[in-house]
């Protein structure tokens, strides 16, 4: 089997489908969000948070390239699912053309932001760092993340990876995106 990425907006289900991947492969998982939040939280002086920042762009793709690599070296029997919203398609793509991986992106360009909206508000857990957002900042967020949805979109094409939109029917849309990933 080969080792999976699964890059994509917010919300769009990566998070969902690397555990459906765990549950039926026994994937390992691998959460850029794991490394940003580690990164801000040692290295503050590197500027890397969770929001929109340049400086996460540019240094997060080497970063997880070369932990990749390490780890893929030192387990090559073991299958990973790294997954995440903090690199570009187009990053990643270069870095790991030479690596047996296979690449796609998760975002949804089709729906709209207060379809989205109540989605969210419906389906929202607890810990969820939404709850207690405004409703008009949690608007602003799911526009953002729909603009990004569509750059993401451009890139994937660009860059042959392959764009599930989970806009609507998400779980048949989450399943269509695994059977290909594990083909």
């Amino acid at each position: 089997m080969k080792n999976l990425i699964i890059l994509g907006a917010a919300r769009a289900g990566k998070s969902t489908l690397a555990q459906m991947i765990h549950k039926k492969y026994n994937y390992s998982i691998i959460s850029i969000d794991s490394f940003v939040s580690a990164l801000r939280d040692c290295f503050p002086s590197l500027e890397i948070t969770h929001s929109n920042t340049e400086n996460k762009f540019k240094l997060l793709p080497p970063f997880v390239f070369s932990y990749m690599k390490k780890i893929t070296n030192e387990y090559p029997e073991e299958n990973f699912v790294l997954e995440g919203w903090h690199v570009y398609p187009s990053d990643i793509s270069k870095l790991f053309c030479d690596m047996n991986v296979k690449i796609i992106c998760l975002g949804y360009t089709k729906i709209s932001c207060e379809e989205v909206f109540k989605l969210l508000r419906k389906n929202e857990k607890e810990n969820s760092y939404t709850k207690k957002m405004s409703d008009e900042k949690v608007k602003e967020l799911i526009s953002n993340h729909i603009e990004y949805s569509k750059v993401l979109k451009k890139q994937s094409e660009k860059n042959n990876i392959k764009f599930y939109d989970t806009s609507f029917e998400r779980d048949n849309v989450l399943e269509e995106a695994m059977r290909y990933l594990i083909s």
